[in-house]
Order: structure tokens, then C-alpha cells, then sequence
């Protein structure tokens, strides 16, 4: 496995790959194509799931996983009005279909 990229400005992300860097740089390429996002539904559960979560906006989600490092992070982070995308934990994909499907009226 090689390295994504080298990065050195992110203390949240392994040295090998910051996932909220990848995650800005997506969503402005696909912008650049015409292609813009109503909403990010981001699911994860390690702490490397933390920086892209903290890039995400009120009208995007964030799936952590119950149990995991991602959920503890969530939470505190949310409760310091650092994350401002509303919090979903889920168990299974099925938790995270639910409130996908069931949209706006979910929150």
C-alpha cells in the first residue's frame, strides 16, 4: 500500500492521509465538473474520521458508528459547537438507509 499524499498541517490525521483534505479537494473537483451536493452523508468510526467530519456543514450528516472512536468524538465535539453537521450514530447500514430515506423530516 503506498501513501495517499504526505501531509503535515493536520494534527487530527495520520502523516500518510488526511481524509478531510481528500474530502474538500473531492467535493471542489466535482464542483469544477458542474456537479454540486445538496448534502454529504459521511459515515466512519475510527478518529481519523474526525477531520472530515469537522469539514462537513449544517444541511450535510455524520455517521459514527456506536461503540467506536468516532462516535466519543462526535459527541464531545458537537457539545463544543465545533462540528456543525447533525449527528447519526448507526449500528448497521440499515440505521444510516433510515434516515437517508427518510430525508429532511428525519432531524
Amino acid at each position: 500500500m503506498e501513501r495517499y499524499h504526505e501531509q503535515n498541517w493536520c494534527p487530527l490525521s495520520a502523516r500518510n492521509l488526511c481524509k478531510g483534505h481528500v474530502l474538500k479537494e473531492y467535493i471542489a473537483k466535482r464542483g469544477a465538473e458542474g456537479v454540486h451536493f445538496e448534502r454529504v452523508n459521511y459515515a466512519g468510526d475510527g478518529s481519523n474520521d474526525l477531520c472530515p467530519s469537522l469539514k462537513l456543514g449544517p444541511r450535510d450528516r455524520v455517521f459514527p458508528r456506536v461503540g467506536y472512536p468516532l462516535h466519543k468524538l462526535t459527541v464531545a465535539k458537537a457539545a463544543s459547537k465545533e462540528l456543525q453537521a447533525p449527528i447519526f450514530p448507526f449500528v448497521n447500514g440499515e440505521d444510516i438507509w433510515k434516515v437517508i430515506v427518510a430525508g429532511d423530516e428525519h432531524q
